[in-house]
């Protein structure tokens, strides 16, 4: 490792350390791991990506851009260091004669600074990692006493309410039997809570030591390490280098037991037994580090420093509802949502107690809870905390104060995830106006408003004005936050998504197409944001009608999803499906059906037999079976599914539904016409019910059930069929719908099949006229309408028409579909047959 490279790792770790945060709070926030971080910052030289992330995540706005350029400028000189000689004692063609000795004597020299630079290289890499691991314990060691803290509290209530219980029931026990037993359940429970209580005291004083002695350690560090790196600049200006090799830590979990008549008491119990975890953990971490630091003998520094860190020394609460506070958004932050919940509700008691319930602070206790209780996963509750807030703060603080205006926000917000979309927007439409008023129009709260309203309104089932919405907020976003932030980003995304969900699915393609090059240029290409754009691009080529376009993006698309994300992902899962889909759309169903047979094997694994995404997946891998040609396979393993999903889902879900149609046609299709009309007979009063008469799928069983019903020899009861089916299209769907068009050509067929040819030459000769009309004359549904016409006009006596006719067919497919087409075949076929009957 060069000098330039080391200043320029010392340089990137001087801007973490300012920072205040650790090393991997750096790495969640520039989206690189941990190791990756270290070693970057301890010598190894970094891409220009990497540089200008951690800038931008640790710099001041105001320093960044000199910042950046004095990392550009080490960096440069980390890459094109200036050559020394520095190879064998061979003396070259311009080396004095008798200067060897000098030369080795010098080459001694330089391996001796390069074994000290090693040396105290590697003690300052390991005081590093000590420090960030001390760091880390006593966060963990805070943010564990305020749960503790939380904890207490609980049991203090718990105590108290036990207590009062016990000696009521212990009036009573002398009268009541069940009473005294209930009184000795009640002093069981109590006397767990009290002995929780003191352990959690204990493991809270635990806590705060090993807090303290964490800090004092990495104080102790952070004077060996300036110590470390002084020694190492002045090695550098002496000519050293040398390479480094960094470690990797972990750490294990326990368990604990249960009481099935105190759940309460077990609840508080596992999170003791965590606490204890913990804490021995801190412990173990902070002895070792000690006895590394007392065998390495260092000088004895003063006892108490503030660390250079201030994430691991807050200011200490002085009350307790801000102990319950404070520990409520540190649980909340770290992804232990109910704990937040927990811990926020005794906040806003204890704040309610001491300080009433209109004061400012009582009142952010309260949206705390909102917050937490909405990311735990109830939405509907906190929209219902949200809204008595609202009034509370317009009331107290006033209606334009920026925290009413928020909780207006989360209000509308949390309405919608409520599962309300179409309240949420028109909440939003007052939220806008005041937020625009008060905070302007370029304020980050108001974009964000818009953003959500945009949302809304496509959920509540306008995609045209999402799309509209979200194109104004991609303008105003790229103006006054610029083309490439992230949420300018972010809004693109959402824009193509309801292009596509509006109709317009080339449009959303092409959105997404140029979205994908500009999240790969600012994100980089292996930024979830960009798998996710590519993933919609895939999706909406495919819609669009280019399934073998969309198969080609999905391929490569499965590898990064795997090797960024892992196999088992369910994005990963989601684009192996829909891989296979265009698949078998790209004409290859017998690769779509091998494809599906494997993701099956993988989704019941990972996600259960029984889960919805694992049931899709079956019921795609037996059309594809059909679609290959195996109907008789494909009706076998629809039958299956159909059992599944009525078990999971219920006899008329809408999927269990689609399963049962799908199994019926397979049957009809490997022989057995009668059992389909029969299973679609039911299928067709099932979807009457629970659909309803006018309801397209309706329509749709309806009609395979007269076709099945023809092709079982009954041509003249389905013939009735069609004519009732032929009314309701026309009235549901109009005269020119592709199915209504469909129905009348299925109509002639039956009345054709009855015995009356004539009757069916008429029908088709005006749906000639309507199918040229809309389709066009070269259209496939036009030309095989012209067929079945000169078949009856044959069976009606008049060969020598239905000869002409045929021929007319027969060359008009062969210009539009090709010679060697099956239905030019079949109308060649029909010509020569009817040139015969004609006595030709």
């Amino acid at each position: 490792m060069s000098a330039e490279a080391v200043r320029l790792a010392t340089f990137l770790r001087a801007q973490v350390d300012e920072s205040g945060m650790s090393v991997e709070a750096v790495g969640e926030r520039i989206q690189y791991s941990k190791s990756t971080v270290s070693e970057n910052l301890s010598g190894k030289i970094p891409t220009q990506k990497f540089i200008t992330s951690l800038v931008e995540a640790t710099v001041r706005a105001d320093l960044r851009e000199r910042r950046q350029a004095e990392a550009e400028q080490l960096r440069h000189a980390a890459l094109h260091p200036p050559r020394t000689h520095t190879g064998p004692g061979r003396r070259g063609n311009g080396e004095r004669p008798g200067m060897g000795h000098t030369a080795s004597a010098g080459l001694l020299d330089i391996a001796a600074l390069q074994a000290r630079h090693i040396e105290t290289y590697e003690s300052l890499t390991k005081a590093l990692s000590q420090r960030d691991e001390l760091r880390e314990t006593a966060a963990k060691s805070q943010q564990l006493a305020m749960v503790l803290y939380g904890m207490i509290g609980t049991l203090q209530d718990r105590v108290t309410r036990l207590t009062e219980d016990r000696d009521r029931l212990a009036q009573s026990a002398g009268e009541q039997l069940a009473a005294g037993a209930r009184a000795e359940e009640t002093e069981r429970k109590l006397a767990r809570a009290l002995e929780q209580k003191t352990r959690a005291n204990s493991e809270l004083d635990r806590a705060k030591q090993k807090q303290r002695e964490a800090e004092s350690l990495s104080a102790r560090l952070q004077e060996k390490i300036d110590r470390l790196t002084g020694e190492l600049k002045d090695l550098r200006a002496q000519g050293a280098s040398a390479d480094e090799p960094l470690p990797e830590v972990v750490s294990t979990p326990a368990a604990a037991s249960a009481d099935p008549e105190d759940p309460e008491g077990d609840d508080i119990e596992a999170a003791l037994v965590r606490a204890e975890v913990v804490n021995d953990t801190d412990a173990s971490v902070v002895d070792r580090i000690a006895t590394e630091l007392t065998r390495e003998q260092e000088p004895d520094p003063p006892s108490v420093v503030v660390p250079d860190n201030a994430s691991t020394s807050p200011n200490v609460a002085n009350t307790l509802w801000e102990v319950f506070h404070i520990a409520a958004q540190r649980c909340g932050k770290a992804g232990m949502t109910h704990e937040a919940v927990c811990l926020a509700t005794l906040a806003v008691r204890w704040a309610g107690r001491e300080l009433g319930p209109d004061h400012a602070e009582a009142l952010t206790t309260r949206d705390t809870q909102a917050w937490w209780i909405a990311r735990d996963g109830d939405p509907a509750a906190a929209r219902d905390l949200y809204a008595t807030l609202v009034q509370d703060r317009a009331r107290v603080l006033g209606a334009d104060h920026p925290e009413t205006l928020d909780d207006h926000d989360d209000h509308a917000w949390c309405t919608g995830q409520a599962g309300d979309p179409a309240t949420a927007c028109q909440l939003y439409v007052p939220v806008l106006d005041s937020l625009t008023r008060v905070l302007g129009a370029e304020h980050k709260n108001t974009l964000n408003a818009r953003g959500w309203w945009a949302e809304y309104t496509g959920q509540a089932g306008d995609p045209g004005g999402a799309r509209d919405l979200y194109a104004q907020l991609v303008k105003d976003r790229a103006r006054v936050q610029g083309p490439g932030h992230a949420d300018t980003l972010t809004s693109r995304h959402h824009h193509a998504r309801w292009t596509g969900e509006a109709g317009n699915e080339t449009e959303a393609r092409d959105l997404y197409a140029s979205l994908v090059e500009n999240r790969t240029r600012v994100l980089g290409p292996d930024h979830r944001d960009t798998l996710a754009s590519r993933a919609s691009h895939a999706h909406r080529t495919g819609q669009a009608g280019r399934p073998v376009a969309a198969r080609d993006l999905y391929a490569p698309l499965i590898g990064d999803f795997s090797r960024i994300l892992g196999p088992v992902h369910a994005a990963t899962l989601t684009a192996r499906h829909n891989h296979a889909h265009c698949t078998g759309l790209a004409g290859d169903p017998a690769a779509a059906r091998d494809l599906y047979t494997q993701l099956i094997e993988d989704r019941t694994r990972i996600l259960g037999a029984d889960h919805p995404d694992t049931l899709t997946t079956r019921h795609n891998h037996a059309h594809c079976m059909n679609e290959a040609g195996d109907p008789a396979g494909a009706r076998d393993l629809y039958i299956s599914i159909s059992q599944d999903r009525t078990r999971v889902l219920g006899h008329t879900h809408p999927s269990t539904l689609t399963t049962r149609h799908n199994h019926a046609h397979c049957a009809g299709l490997a022989g057995d016409p009668a059992a389909a009309w029969a299973s679609f007979n039911l299928i067709a009063r099932d979807r009457l019910v629970t659909l309803g008469p006018n309801n397209p799928l309706t329509l749709l069983t309806q009609a395979m059930s007269a076709y099945w019903l023809r092709k079982a020899g009954e041509p003249a009861t389905a013939r009735a069929l069609y004519a009732q089916l032929l009314k309701d299209r026309t009235r549901v769907l109009g005269p020119e719908h592709a199915d209504t068009l469909s129905t009348r050509h299925d109509h002639a067929q039956c009345v054709k099949e009855a015995g009356e040819p004539e009757a069916a030459r008429d029908l088709y000769t005006q749906l000639i006229e309507d199918r040229t009309r809309i389709l066009g004359a070269d259209h496939p549904d036009t030309l095989t309408t012209r067929h079945n016409h000169a078949h009856c006009t044959g069976l009606a006596g008049y060969p020598a028409t239905a000869r002409n006719l045929s021929a007319d067919v027969a060359a008009d497919c062969a210009r539009a579909l090709g010679s060697e087409h099956p239905s030019t075949l079949r109308s060649r076929k029909a010509q020569l047959h009817w040139s015969r009957q004609a006595g030709d």
